[in-house]
């Protein structure tokens, strides 16, 4: 009876492994894409003068005021400062590159809100996937009512009694 159980429980092992496999393995794709929409490089609105007068002005402010206007100018949607320091090698704004990175990054998530909670979702899902997926065997184990190692001993036992059987 635990054999034939086991049997059952391999197949249907086999079929939610896929599912979870692929389902897994579509949400990594799908991250990476949103990931790569969220910090993909910004075009700077304003002209190029303008652009490079945002930058200068930046420039000259301490780091902390600079992240502080950034962050004004992000929220409060004034995209022509916000993607003329962006848009912009983060030298020219005064910028480490880490925090032009995280800015970058901040700026589209304000700006695509759908995305930044597809991706949070996302996340979550294929978190709560890796995180799931060994109840599975844990389930199929309790459905059976033995270890699948113990049912592996008693496959080889019968295997060997027919064995004997049949040579006898």
């Amino acid at each position: 009876m635990a054999i034939a159980t086991q049997d059952v429980a391999d197949r249907v092992f086999t079929r939610v492994a896929k599912l979870l496999d692929g389902t897994g393995g579509n949400l990594k794709k799908g991250i990476a894409s949103l990931e790569s929409e969220l910090t993909k490089p910004i075009e700077a609105q304003a002209s190029h003068q303008i652009s490079m007068e945002v930058r200068a002005h930046f420039k000259s402010l301490k780091l902390e005021d600079r992240m502080a206007l950034l962050r004004r100018a992000i929220n409060g949607g004034d995209h022509r400062s916000a993607t003329a320091v962006l848009g912009g090698p983060s030298y020219l704004s005064g910028l480490p590159d880490e925090i032009h990175a995280l800015m970058t990054r901040e700026y589209h998530e304000k700006h695509n809100p759908d995305k930044a909670k597809r991706l949070k979702a996302m996340k979550a899902a294929y978190e709560l996937i890796g995180e799931r997926s060994g109840l599975l065997f844990k389930e199929l184990e309790k459905a059976v009512g033995m270890s699948p190692h113990k049912v592996k001993e008693l496959k080889e036992r019968k295997l060997h009694a027919d064995k004997m059987l049949k040579s006898a």
